[in-house]
């Protein structure tokens, strides 16, 4: 007989690390065999009851035990001359009735297991957590690999800057869960090869909304995390003219699902989130500070973000959580978002299109506070090393917690034309320019940050310039587009 696990037995065996391996060496096994029929590397539910454990539950019984160990011992009854002819004659008789019979309960059979199969993916879809090797594989992902290393939720982990964090943070050996829905306001294909890079690291991307509250309650049971790396939002300033309800859905409504989430867990996680430079808005006092006014949003996303702010302050007073939001300016290089200008214009460019170059009242240049993704990086790594601890338990507040706001950018603004002018001499291609007013979509002339404050409190330093990152990014672009190098 098998050995029966019951979902109590696999939920024990979960908690001791080399059985962690164990499972997860499964979910590789059942994942390879199911990768062809499925590109999303889909794992159906399936009842792990009656799985043994090696060398505990022996494996005694076999398809021989119904048949004699000798051969020629069956006995077989013997059949007169008019049993044979009636036989024969019965079996013409229904030969094509049987033949039909036949094919219609295959058929029947076949469609039934579809239709179950359906049905698994289905109950999987509602309920993961149900699968032994969906918990397997999100207890392999945290392993931690460092002394005082942290278990780290991050959210939105198969988009620009939630790809390259989640790297960042596994690589120097913490535990790192993703989670993202992977939808398609830009190719979704891109965020599934970033998620085949985290894969590669160990990696485990949750495909969900954030606002599935029993998923994160779940997920939160299972795994007692340290910090959460918020970056899951719906980002662009102008589609938010073309799709505001996903602004609210993703920015303002998936924040209260995280917070709600990291409020009732114990121990609460340190928070840290994405927020935008885009809520200096109509500010002109350049560069932007921090203690600047940030109460004239010029577009919907910018109002989602500056909501974000306040809806962190009431969670940090009322429930104690350890808040840090981060003012991101203009991020760019390889992986990048293909919406953003620099993206979009080497496209344009390679392809022989016109790109438009707006410009802000009396003719003035639009400019980009541009900071490279490594720099990024390592404010948003520093952000969660300085983090304190949250001091609520159990939704309720037991202390001041920290709360942190910080800019993140590069300090040195350069205007479009000049961003046009390094893609071209990096491509080798001479950009049809189409200068033009900006329209009234929500865009600002211009960012600049001034970075004092994350200077003196994350030791954050930006090193890299447009240049550099430009050809950084260009050269990913080629490898990855299949585009010929210009370069000889």
């Amino acid at each position: 007989m098998y050995g029966q696990l019951s979902q109590a037995d696999i939920d024990k065996d979960l908690e001791d690390p080399t059985r962690i391996q164990f499972w997860y060496f499964r979910a590789t096994q059942v994942r390879t065999k199911l990768k062809s029929s499925d590109q999303r590397g889909f794992i159906p539910a399936m009842n792990f009851g009656t799985y043994s454990k090696p060398a505990q539950y022996p494996m005694a019984g076999s398809l021989q035990d119904n048949f004699p160990s000798t051969p020629g011992k069956v006995k077989v009854e013997k059949s007169n001359y008019f049993s044979r002819v009636a036989n024969r004659w019965q079996s013409y008789i229904t030969a094509k009735f049987s033949f039909s019979v036949i094919a219609v309960v295959f058929l029947l059979v076949f469609a039934a297991f579809s239709v179950s199969l359906l049905g698994a993916k289905t109950i999987q879809q509602v309920t993961p957590w149900k699968d032994p090797i969906w918990r397997a594989r999100v207890k392999h992902s945290c392993l931690i690999k460092r002394d005082n290393g942290f278990l780290v939720l991050v959210t939105g982990a198969s988009g620009f800057v939630g790809s390259h964090v989640s790297l960042a943070l596994k690589k120097r050996g913490d535990g790192v869960l993703g989670i993202d829905n992977f939808n398609n306001y830009y190719e979704p294909s891109l965020k599934r090869a970033r998620q085949a890079l985290l894969e590669k690291q160990g990696i485990f991307v949750v495909e969900a909304d954030i606002n599935n509250a029993a998923l994160l309650q779940k997920l939160f049971s299972l795994i007692p995390f340290t910090h959460v790396m918020h970056l899951a939002a719906q980002a662009g300033v102008r589609y938010a003219m073309q799709n505001p309800s996903s602004y609210v859905h993703s920015n303002i409504a998936g924040l209260v699902s995280i917070l709600e989430a990291c409020k009732t867990a114990n121990p609460q996680p340190a928070v840290v989130w994405a927020s935008s430079s885009s809520v200096y808005g109509l500010n002109t006092k350049v560069p932007f500070s921090e203690i600047d006014r940030t109460d004239r949003p010029a577009s919907l996303y910018a109002a989602t973000k500056k909501a974000g702010e306040m809806i962190a302050h009431t969670y940090n007073h009322i429930y104690g959580l350890s808040i840090t939001g981060l003012r991101f300016f203009t991020v760019y290089g390889p992986f990048g978002r293909p919406d953003m200008a620099y993206f979009s214009f080497t496209t344009d460019i390679l392809e022989g299109r016109d790109i438009n170059i707006y410009q802000g009242p009396n003719h003035v240049d639009l400019a980009r506070d541009f900071t490279y993704i490594d720099d990024i990086v390592k404010g948003c790594v520093a952000s969660i090393d300085t983090a304190k601890k949250s001091t609520g338990s159990g939704g309720k507040k037991k202390g001041p917690a920290q709360l942190r706001i910080f800019n993140l950018g590069n300090t040195t603004p350069v205007n479009v034309p000049e961003l046009v002018n390094i893609l071209e001499k990096l491509l080798k291609v001479k950009a049809q320019r189409n200068i033009i007013s900006m329209p009234r979509n929500g865009d600002v002339p211009f960012t600049h940050a001034n970075i004092t404050l994350a200077q003196k409190e994350l030791g954050y330093n930006p090193t890299t310039d447009l240049h550099t990152g430009l050809k950084k990014f260009v050269h990913w672009y080629r490898n990855y587009y299949s585009q010929p190098s210009a370069e000889k």
